[in-house]
């Protein structure tokens, strides 16, 4: 075969890669960059190898497939965001953050707001929520309709209770994000608010927030149980009670809604 055909054939499985991937088939975008490295080994190629397989949450060929790229160019890019978000859905936080310093140090003219975004959860995960919360605005201030990055935010400044601030920037994000429909960032945000509001002793926008979230998500148990605890401290026992029978509809094992559906059972007896 000659170079000039190799190559020619090499393209056609990248642009068949890349069309399964578009399509959410990354098994399949797999195989075709496979092929393609198989005929011309290329650096794009182990990128986009690499992502498909972070997609499907093969996270250590993702690194692997990382580590060939960045060893044929040192300063790629796509490399150490990928490997940066593989390390990070290990746990290994330590290696997220120094590749997306990297990737940060690596591009001073672009927009990273991902970058910082990615670098300021690591952060977050590690307990340091004075590098998250400034990663966090940094990335906004990059991106001012990022609304992952306010969730983000909000949650560490729910960490460290700053509870206004947090519901600030929860509510921020809903309104970037509520004609996404694709977005799980208003989940989070109800899901977040309605603790934020519990641990401020508002139980009525507590119990408000999480009926959105169950409206999105009704066969999710946590909302449930989440809400039950609320009526619970409210003193509403029969709809703690309905609420903690539903978590474990969803989820028979929860043992939090077995235990306080007990509990509630006996102090609605006992008045």
């Amino acid at each position: 075969m000659s170079e000039n055909k190799k190559y020619t054939s090499a393209d056609e499985h990248i642009q068949n890669g890349d069309a399964y991937r578009q399509k959410g088939d990354f098994n399949k975008a797999i195989e075709e960059y496979t092929k393609a490295m198989e005929l011309a080994p290329d650096v794009n190629v182990y990128c986009c190898r690499g992502r498909a397989y972070y997609l499907i949450r093969n996270y250590d060929n993702a690194i692997e497939d990382s580590n060939s790229a960045i060893y044929l160019d040192s300063d790629c890019s796509p490399a150490y965001l990928c490997r940066g978000d593989a390390y990070y859905k290990k746990g290994e936080l330590d290696k997220a953050i120094e590749d997306y310093s990297k990737l940060i140090h690596l591009n001073p003219n672009t927009n990273m707001a991902p970058a910082y975004n990615n670098r300021g959860e690591a952060y977050c995960d590690k307990g340091d929520f004075t590098r998250a919360i400034n990663d966090f605005k940094t990335a906004i201030e990059l991106d001012p309709e990022y609304a992952a990055s306010y969730l983000n935010r909000g949650t560490a400044y729910g960490d460290i209770g700053d509870y206004d601030q947090a519901i600030s920037d929860f509510e921020q994000a809903l309104r970037l994000s509520q004609n996404d429909s694709s977005s799980t960032v208003p989940i989070g945000s109800y899901q977040n608010l309605g603790y934020i509001y519990f641990k401020k002793g508002d139980y009525d926008q507590a119990i408000e927030n999480y009926d959105k979230l169950i409206q999105k998500l009704p066969h999710y148990a946590t909302a449930y149980f989440s809400r039950g605890m609320v009526y619970h401290h409210k003193g509403d026992y029969n709809h703690a009670i309905e609420d903690f029978e539903s978590t474990l509809k969803l989820e028979p094992n929860h043992s939090g809604a077995r235990k306080n559906l007990d509990l509630v059972r006996q102090m609605r007896s006992s008045n």
